[in-house]
């Protein structure tokens, strides 16, 4: 995946502009590929990429979480 300068840096927190351009990524090629697969290696495929988004939405609202309580 193309890596997205931090907007903040910390160790134990994934950085924010990275994680908003891989969820855009993996939903662009969810969009490509069409949601329904052809084949079981697309249909596994694309739960795969359903469950990486998913991933990153939760770790992006842990980090808007931490930033919110470290102001």
């Amino acid at each position: 995946m193309t890596q997205t300068p931090c907007i903040a840096q910390d160790n134990d927190t994934p950085c924010y502009g990275r994680l908003l351009s891989e969820i855009g990524i993996l939903e662009t090629r969810l969009a490509e590929m069409g949601f329904d697969g052809d084949s079981a290696y697309e249909k596994r495929l694309i739960n795969q990429y359903h469950d990486l988004i998913h991933e990153r939405r939760i770790a992006l609202a842990e980090f808007k979480r931490r930033r919110l309580a470290s102001l």
